[in-house]
């Protein structure tokens, strides 16, 4: 994922324009990052017209923030699954 965030007005200040900048690079940090997504489904034909489908996902991102400080760095993993009926008219 490429993070793009700005924060722009003309009515900022020289120290409100430093701020700005600063949340906008905190935020495209935290939006920023790599993942990936493996799954697998199946479906049933009923009768004619009529399928029944079943799917899951397992999903995964890593992010990371650098600050003065730290890095701090973040990983999700999670899954979804979704049952589907079709009906073809």
């Amino acid at each position: 994922m490429i993070p793009l965030a700005s924060v722009r007005s003309a009515a900022y200040g020289e120290q409100e324009v430093e701020d700005a900048a600063e949340e906008a690079r905190a935020t495209r940090s935290r939006i920023g990052g790599v993942g990936g997504r493996v799954g697998l489904g199946a479906e049933v034909l009923l009768s004619p017209g009529i399928t029944l489908g079943l799917r899951t996902h397992v999903n995964a991102h890593r992010g990371q923030t650098l600050n003065e400080d730290a890095l701090r760095v973040a990983t999700w993993i999670w899954a979804d699954a979704a049952l589907r009926l079709q009906i073809e008219l």
